[in-house]
């Protein structure tokens, strides 16, 4: 994988969050924390499981060390979970900067519960990307039901658009 494939993966997976995040914005308080999914899970809950994810990925690749800065409660509405989005986007953005093309192809090592680590960067950067379409599929599915579906977030779409 090359970094120009990598960063084109990044502003698809922005591009689909925004289109989740756009429709979001019309959902009631109520509907936010409402439980939708099959374990009582909220959209609420999964937007910040989203970002929680991104966050613990970068701090992992930045310094190898399984910390978080952030927790669910810090997310109680739509316009904090922007907020926070928008922060780890640009740390996001800012540790892509920082990679070239060997970059993709080294193992970052990390420890998580106690066991050391090493994966291909690659293929952590997928797992990131794979997660995010995971939740933002059960979020459409939920938005849907609240009559505000974000429409197609099909990677083709964003790839044939304008920009």
């Amino acid at each position: 994988m090359q970094l120009d494939e990598v960063r084109t993966l990044f502003g698809y997976d922005t591009w689909a969050t925004a289109k989740i995040l756009d429709q979001a914005e019309h959902l009631t308080a109520e509907q936010y924390v409402a439980p939708v999914g099959a374990n009582g899970q909220n959209i609420g809950q999964v937007l910040a499981h989203m970002l929680i994810a991104r966050h613990l990925w970068r701090v992992r690749f930045e310094t190898g060390e399984t910390a978080l800065a952030i927790a669910p409660d810090d997310f109680p509405t739509l316009a904090a979970f922007r907020a926070g989005w928008e922060r780890e986007q640009t740390a996001f953005d800012a540790y892509l900067a920082t990679l070239d093309d060997a970059a993709l192809g080294q193992p970052v090592r990390f420890t998580r519960r106690g066991g050391s680590h090493a994966f291909t960067l690659w293929h952590l950067l997928m797992q990131l990307i794979t997660h995010g379409t995971q939740h933002r599929a059960e979020l459409a599915e939920w938005l849907t039901g609240f009559g505000h579906s974000p429409g197609d977030l099909d990677f083709f779409l964003y790839i044939a658009a304008p920009r």
